[in-house]
């Protein structure tokens, strides 16, 4: 199994999300722990569409490695647009 990862509102990749990307991998997942445009050093750089964009393509990669499943997942500001994402990609 494959996952996306996305922190919340000011956070990255390497702060409350790390623990689960890293658990997720010690298990054998593929992870794709993500820097969003609403990252601490990002400072909504970029808008929806590109955050999109950033999401589909590591699923791109997590698929070219071979995943089948991927599933999408996030922290606060994250998992809002998780749930976004997935209006847009069934």
């Amino acid at each position: 199994d494959s996952i996306v990862i996305m922190h919340g509102k000011g956070g990255m990749p390497q702060g409350l999300v790390r623990p689960l990307a890293e658990g997720l991998q010690a298990r054998g997942w593929q992870v794709a722990n993500l820097q969003m445009p609403w990252s601490r050093d990002r400072q909504y750089d970029a808008d929806v569409a590109t955050a999109v964009k950033d999401v589909d393509a590591a699923i791109a990669t997590l698929r070219d490695k071979g995943a089948k499943r991927v599933f999408v997942a996030g922290h606060s500001q994250g998992g809002v647009f998780a749930l976004h994402y997935a209006t847009l990609r069934p």
